[in-house]
Formats: structure tokens, sequence, C-alpha cells
């Protein structure tokens, strides 16, 4: 379903102006693009307009049956003081060439204590969570489970679960040129020990890498998870308002 739209807040404002100024006011970027040859990054499309049948797509992936459930929690701001508290749960299922490979379901929490200081926010207090049950689709198989919170301003982090082994998912606010954009996640790394084996881009339209030797059956996990987050992010820029 729809969720209301909102205007980002002052610091993410700024943080968007100098990262536009020190890139020659080119479209800022997250760093995870300063490694990777651009030709491999898919782009994503669907992710503006309106949230009535959404539907995102990058390279042989497209995203169905996008479920969203309304936002739910109370909320107060008093003066400078604007605390949050909201959970939102979403579902979809993941095509690759129009065959059903995972389905994805959600549940987004939102704890945040923000203090408008005049020149910008600072949040004293988050405690964002991010958890997801996904299940192969047409065929059996091990069920995966992702895990992510964050505390303040760091960007969600955590883990994914599958068969056995475990990819660590770590958010950045890094952009290309080293810059970073405090309290804005510009994309997330995911890594099994310790090399990164995917990364997403969250900024603007959205972008994935997915590392060319993953085997057929990773490449297909990783896609669902950078759908996941790609769609958090689009929920998690409004579950506040």
């Amino acid at each position: 379903m729809p969720l209301p739209t909102s205007l980002p807040n002052r610091s993410v404002l700024a943080a968007l102006l100098v990262a536009g100024f020190a890139a020659g006011c080119s479209t800022a970027q997250t760093a995870l693009r300063e490694d990777r040859p651009a030709a491999e990054w898919l782009a994503v499309q669907g992710r503006q307009g309106l949230k009535i049948k959404e539907q995102i797509r990058f390279g042989p992936y497209t995203t169905a049956r996008i479920d969203r459930s309304w936002t739910r929690g109370p909320g107060l701001a008093v003066g400078p003081l604007d605390w949050q508290k909201r959970r939102q749960t979403f579902a979809f299922t993941l095509r690759e060439e129009g065959a059903e490979v995972w389905h994805a379901d959600c549940t987004a929490r939102l704890r945040r204590t923000s203090i408008d200081v005049g020149v910008g926010e600072v949040e004293p207090g988050n405690r964002s969570a991010l958890a997801c049950t996904l299940r192969p689709g047409g065929a059996e198989g091990p069920v995966a489970h992702l895990e992510l919170d964050e505390t303040r301003e760091r960007p969600l982090t955590g883990t994914l679960h599958h068969g056995g082994r475990t990819w660590r998912v770590d958010g950045t606010d890094d952009v290309a040129g080293g810059l970073r954009m405090r309290g804005t996640t510009t994309g997330y790394a995911l890594a099994h020990e310790g090399a990164v084996r995917a990364a997403v881009e969250v900024l603007n339209d959205g972008a994935v890498w997915l590392d060319p030797a993953l085997v057929r059956a990773d490449r297909g996990l990783l896609a669902a998870t950078a759908a996941v987050l790609l769609l958090a992010e689009d929920l998690r820029a409004h579950l506040a308002a």
C-alpha cells in the first residue's frame, strides 16, 4: 500500500548538496561503486512514483506481488524534539526471467529520537531494525534469515544466514570521492568469508552489483536480499512521517 511522502531533513539535504558540489554537481553515488566496474552494475527501475502496484527490476530479476501493511505505532513531536516508534511489514516474490526464485517476508521497525538544533538534526536515540525470512520458490531448499539493526546514525548492519553459511551485511554512508552522508545510508555490501560478493546502491534510482563468479543459487539469494534492501530503504524514508 502507498505510504505518505515526506521531505528529507535538513542534515540530509546539506549532505546531498555537499556531495553534489564535491562531485562537480553530478549525482552522488555510493563509495561501493569505486572498486567495481561500472558496466557490472545493474540499474534499478521502478522505485520512483506511486507505490500502487509497485514493482522493481534489475537485470533478469523482477519483484512481484509486493504487499505492504499499514504503518503502525505512536509518535510525538514537542518543539525541537521528535520521537517516533513505527512498524511495518512487507512481502514480495522475486522472479528471475519469469520464474519464481525467492519469497520474502519482512518486518521493519523504527525507534528514533531526534532533536532539531537549527542547522540540522541529531539523533541521541535510534534502535531501528529489519528482519526477513526468505524462502526458495519453486523448489525445496533451506530458508534464509536476514537480521539487521542500527544504533544512532550508524547504517543497518547484520547477517544473512542460509544453509549453514553466514553472509555479513554492512550498510555504509560513504559516497564516491571520500565523503560521507552522515545519517543517510548510501549502500550495502554483502560479504562471505571477508570477500564482498554483492553490493547495493540505495541512492537515487538504485543499482545492484552481483559478483560474476557467484553460482546461480547464491546469485539469486543475494539478488533477493538486494531487493529487500531497496524496498526497505524506500520504506524507512517514510516510516517517520
